[in-house]
């Protein structure tokens, strides 16, 4: 059976079953052209007229640190900073506050000596700063007043000396920060100029518009006995004070096939214009940590951190290569580049919690498809 008619079954029958997935939109590229853009379910079930089309808008969560890592590598190509910079007094409020992890983050943190962080220790989530959604241990921080979305709030305490480890937190968050102190340029803006209008992303933004507001798909979670139910208030902001490089764009899987394949060109867009340079890419999508930092991120496969996103050490059994870069976000949408064999996927769904179950069937059932037809 030809892949399009094969991953046209797999994502019907995912998202018309019982509690199966609400809608999805799923974009797998090569570096010259698109392999499969399909999109099934309902944009939001309690409207049957309500298709889930590949222009449906979602939020990216997480999937939006892999567009603010390549603007970061933008700036760094320039020269306005370089990867191993110490940013201290680039970022306001970064400093290197280490608190006792066996207990909860308190005011009573002392500042150590102080300790060069880098964009290479934020983009690979080895300076220590820690999302408190996965470490409790944080949640105090949590706990303070502040802006939604905003990172330029209190960035401490570190849960270890950056380079010492690797735990997922608000490092891509903070080289956003850094990027526009560099730049003198919001986040968006800068990415809009130099990333969505030259590939064409013209539905990526921080900010919903009012035409992404009519395609925006409604948002889901999945109750711990497997039913699915609208979800009670929205995941992020439509408008935004700041933009958030670790969590905050909108996009669709055909905006960021868009953005996929230039990384598979080598850092071109379609018609030919350089948007960072491949030896640039390269780097960015090798493994960064150092052994000790990979002892901490090492579980399943083995796994190294690039630049741009998780990157596997060894050939997946589903037949991606050696050296695949991935990540995810927390609305389980997931995105992999896969250089090797030239081929890279961008799924967009909108149901939480992350990894859900659902998902990951389909994904995995996915790659096998694929790889086989490849």
């Amino acid at each position: 059976m030809p892949l399009t008619a094969t991953l046209d079954a797999l994502i019907l029958s995912s998202t018309s079953k019982p509690n199966g997935i609400p809608g999805l939109s799923l974009n797998i590229v090569r570096s010259s052209q698109s392999l499969y853009t399909g999109a099934f379910g309902l944009r939001d079930p309690t409207w049957p007229d309500d298709p889930w089309t590949e222009d449906t808008v979602v939020w990216m969560a997480s999937m939006t640190k892999v567009v603010t890592a390549v603007a970061v590598l933008i700036a760094v190509e320039r020269g306005l900073v370089g990867l191993d910079d110490d940013l201290c007094q680039t970022v306001p409020g970064l400093t290197n506050l280490i608190n006792d992890r066996s207990q909860p983050c308190s005011s009573g943190d002392t500042p150590t000596a102080p300790k060069p962080i880098t964009l290479r220790h934020l983009l690979t989530h080895s300076t220590g700063l820690v999302y408190s959604a996965h470490y409790p241990h944080a949640q105090a921080i949590e706990r303070q007043p502040k802006v939604v979305g905003d990172t330029r709030g209190a960035l401490g305490p570190f849960w270890f000396e950056p380079s010492e480890e690797w735990h997922y937190g608000m490092g891509v968050d903070c080289a956003a920060v850094a990027l526009e102190e560099l730049t003198g340029q919001n986040l968006g803006d800068f990415m809009a100029e130099h990333l969505f209008l030259p590939l064409g992303m013209d539905s990526t933004s921080f900010d919903l518009t009012p035409s992404m507001i009519q395609r925006k798909a409604s948002p889901y979670t999945r109750l711990p006995n497997g039913n699915v139910v609208p979800n009670a208030s929205e995941y992020w902001r439509f408008e935004v004070t700041q933009s958030s490089g670790g969590g905050g764009l909108w996009s669709t899987a055909k905006d960021y096939g868009r953005f996929f394949q230039m990384i598979l060109r080598g850092g071109t867009a379609e018609d030919g214009t350089r948007i960072i340079g491949q030896e640039t890419l390269r780097m960015g999508m090798r493994g960064q940590l150092k052994e000790r930092e990979k002892e901490s991120i090492n579980k399943m496969h083995r796994k190294d951190h690039s630049l741009l996103g998780m990157v596997f050490d060894e050939d997946l059994p589903t037949g991606r290569s050696k050296g695949t870069v991935q990540w995810d976000g927390s609305s389980s949408c997931y995105w992999w580049i896969d250089r090797e064999k030239d081929v890279a996927l961008a799924l967009c769904t909108q149901i939480t919690p992350s990894d859900d179950p659902e998902v990951q069937k389909l994904l995995k059932e996915v790659d096998v498809e694929l790889y086989k037809s490849l």
